[in-house]
């Protein structure tokens, strides 16, 4: 038996044809329209695009591509092996030049590097004018309010200088009234030594008078990067590494960091993308074993 039209069902097959049609010409339009937005919004050739995630990380790396250089603020205490000027050409060298060097020749950009102390590092990058801060600046809580850090791309190992003739044999003992203890001011450093000595009389100085107070007797040690104190105490007579320059006593073990501004969100992602390749690849602990390794040992 023929079942006769239900008025309903051709009311909705009618509706469906006619609103189809409707839809059909509608997406046409909106094609058409956005072809027409998109070409209006091309990206003029040796432009630098930028999209709306960009914006919304931040435009450092369009920033620093459009200027055609990095600027990179680095240690103003200029301690080798690290960073220095090289005698012969005044010219900088050490390990942060070749990590940021390698990082400008990514960006097919030039680095130009700006001296300062590490606050006036921080403070200078905050005011933007450096676009990233070198100098192995350490991760921490406090510090991390204001900056953004990388994974570390370069390890400090934290010893004790003392006096030679010096009876300590384990730190725990520095942690007292009787004894002065310094380190570079404003560093990772001081913080640590607050924490494992706070009874004794904490003194931060600028490095090379941290480390000259305890060979003149000022002092009595200093809590300062391995690799700072092994040439002074190969040629300082008056002070010596607790443990010996040989199985020398880690009290702590530093990561330095790359950092930049908060805002500069995708740019502290590509260096931090950069420092896990170039060190996963083992290239980064080349660099460290040819320019640092011959002072540790």
């Amino acid at each position: 038996m023929t079942r006769s039209p239900n008025p309903d069902d051709m009311s909705r097959r009618h509706l469906f044809a006619t609103g189809g049609a409707a839809a059909i010409g509608t997406t046409s339009a909106l094609a058409g329209a956005l072809q027409e937005a998109q070409a209006q919004q091309a990206v003029p050739p040796g432009a630098v695009q930028v999209t709306a995630a960009e914006f919304a990380w931040g435009d450092g790396i369009r920033r620093i591509k459009s200027a055609g250089k990095i600027v990179c603020a680095m240690p103003g205490s200029m301690v080798p092996p690290q960073y220095y000027h090289d005698p012969n050409t005044n010219k900088p060298a050490g390990y942060d030049p070749e990590i940021a060097w390698m990082i400008a020749k990514d960006l097919g950009v030039e680095a130009v590097f700006e001296e300062a102390v590490i606050a006036a590092r921080i403070v200078g990058l905050q005011a933007g004018r450096y676009d990233v801060v070198l100098g192995g600046t350490a991760n921490a809580p406090a510090r991390a309010e204001s900056i953004a850090f990388t994974r570390g791309y370069i390890p400090y190992q934290q010893v004790l200088l003392v006096r030679a003739d010096s009876k300590i044999t384990n730190p725990t003992e520095l942690n007292d009234p009787k004894y002065t203890i310094t380190m570079q001011i404003g560093s990772t450093a001081e913080y640590a030594a607050r924490q494992m000595f706070p009874t004794a009389n904490i003194k931060p100085l600028e490095i090379n008078e941290a480390m000259l107070d305890v060979a003149t007797g000022r002092a009595d040690a200093d809590l300062v990067e391995q690799y700072l104190a092994v040439p002074f105490a190969k040629k300082e007579p008056n002070v010596k590494i607790l443990g010996g320059l040989a199985a020398p006593v880690i009290t702590a073990t530093e990561y330095g960091c790359l950092a930049v501004r908060p805002s500069d969100m995708a740019l502290r992602q590509w260096l931090d993308n950069w420092v896990y390749w170039y060190d996963t690849h083992g290239i980064i602990p080349a660099l460290y074993k040819r320019i640092m390794g011959p002072v540790l040992r």
